[in-house]
């Protein structure tokens, strides 16, 4: 569970750009962002204070890949 952030790591195969969503379980989008990457392992760290408790799905997508990630916010 989180509370004021939440913490990833994410390794890319280049520079590049990745889009993050964070959705709530109805699929109404709570907050977006594009972040720039580097190559190799990147520390992914998201504001949460605004956003109330519940649970949420974290969408990371770029040209390569997506990932989908359930996370709980206290």
């Amino acid at each position: 569970p989180s509370t004021d952030e939440l913490l990833g790591t994410l390794q890319s195969p280049k520079d590049g750009n990745v889009y993050v969503e964070i959705s709530d379980l109805c699929g109404r989008k709570i907050n977006s962002s594009q972040l720039s990457i580097d190559k190799g392992s990147n520390l992914l760290k998201l504001d949460l204070k605004n956003i109330s408790r519940g649970i949420y799905f974290l969408y990371v997508s770029s040209n390569e890949k997506y990932l989908v990630k359930r996370f709980i916010k206290q």
